[in-house]
């Protein structure tokens, strides 16, 4: 018995179980270990052309780089005065999964009749080609980047609750401008213009703006066990996002 008491402490100190805590809480250190990143990036206007700052960020200090944040903005000017930004999270990691909202990304398509409208001394025709949520009038047309799900510090979660996504596209949006461009030919006499002005709208569940939120993953450690966590995020001035610490619990949770 003495042979194997060592390899059954090590067993025990190391194989992983179902909580026991029936809640954790976001921004709390309890049960967690925290990492201060403190780092901001933002997309911003040069000379005409996308802009684009980003940041790689170990949640779980082996070396490995598990999530990358991504903030995007376009001064194109596209014929509607519109500017374009939006700030994304891409999980290159395979065993990281961000906690998101169901659907949230799924698409929508309306197309409108043309109506009159006037360019200068042109008569101009238009109608609006529009990507967005869903609403009653719109037809779903596929799934894109869903929003992850969002909490406040303090808000407490049970991780046996959770509801997990499959995040098929490797991203998902934190907060968009939507785009807006628009298209014209003349007619064959040249006296009047036929446009179509295409919209994709904003984001449907962007995270919150001026305050600090959090978001939860979960690590895949094997085919048992995972570790969860949190980040600490503050989204401002449209597409400038602090990434300001994370969280990963102390001890390994069972499926």
């Amino acid at each position: 018995m003495k042979f194997y008491l060592p390899f059954l402490v090590v067993l025990f100190l190391f194989s992983c179980k179902k909580s026991r805590y029936d809640k954790y809480a976001v921004g709390s250190d309890k049960r967690m270990t925290i990492t201060t990143h403190d780092v901001t990036i933002e997309g911003i206007n040069e000379e005409d052309w996308l802009k684009v700052d980003e940041v790689e960020i170990d949640l779980d200090n082996d070396n490995l780089i598990d999530i990358n944040f991504r903030s995007e903005r376009d001064s194109v000017d596209s014929g509607t005065g519109f500017e374009f930004w939006n700030v994304i999270l891409e999980v290159p990691n395979p065993f990281v999964e961000i906690l998101e909202i169901k659907n949230s990304g799924d698409e929508y398509y309306l197309e409108t009749p043309y109506y009159q409208n006037w360019e200068g001394s042109f008569p101009r025709r238009e109608r609006r080609l529009i990507t967005g949520c869903q609403d009653e009038d719109y037809t779903f047309i596929g799934a894109g980047a869903n929003n992850p799900m969002t909490f406040m510090e303090g808000e407490e979660f049970n991780p046996n609750e959770l509801v997990w996504g499959e995040n098929s596209l490797g991203y998902l949006e934190l907060a968009s401008s939507g785009h807006e461009f628009m298209e014209c030919e003349f007619n064959e006499t040249f006296d009047s213009l036929t446009c179509d002005i295409t919209i994709l709208e904003p984001t449907c569940y962007p995270i919150p703006t001026g305050e600090k939120t959090y978001l939860l993953f979960r690590k895949y450690e094997d085919e048992n066990c995972y570790s969860i966590g949190w980040i600490e995020v503050l989204l401002t001035d449209q597409n400038k996002l602090e990434i300001k610490r994370s969280a990963i619990s102390n001890k390994q949770l069972e499926f």
